[in-house]
């Protein structure tokens, strides 16, 4: 498998809809295939959008922890049009535990429809 699970990864094709923030890889994927996803962001806009710690992210990569980064609790399809997708940094077991214990909404759907939802709510 190329990217795993706790992998954080960047698109190629980086459109507003089509993997412009990082991506936390949510089920194991070989480039070439769609897969599941969590998306990154800094956006503490939205209540569901859950703060995480240094603890979470391996050091050493090109994305590390900052203060504002929060995922979106929210499972998002991910599609391998947008690939190939470079891996930019990776979650600690302790990262990847606190996702699992935090994330709410576990039917993946596409980005067009999380929108959707959020305008409607």
């Amino acid at each position: 498998m190329d990217h795993l699970i706790g992998d954080v990864v960047k698109a190629t094709r980086r459109g507003h809809h089509e993997g412009y923030h990082y991506i936390i890889v949510w089920n194991g994927f070989d480039e070439g295939d769609d897969f599941i996803g969590i998306m990154l962001t800094k956006n503490s806009t939205y209540v569901d959008n859950i703060l995480m710690s240094k603890e979470h992210f391996v050091e050493g990569n090109v994305l590390t922890w900052n203060e504002s980064q929060h995922f979106v609790n929210r499972l998002l399809m991910k599609f391998a049009a947008w690939g190939p997708f470079t891996k930019v940094g990776e979650l600690t077991a302790v990262g990847v535990q606190f996702i699992t214990e935090n994330l709410q909404e576990i039917e993946p759907v596409p980005f067009e429809v999380y929108l959707a939802e959020r305008k409607s709510a």
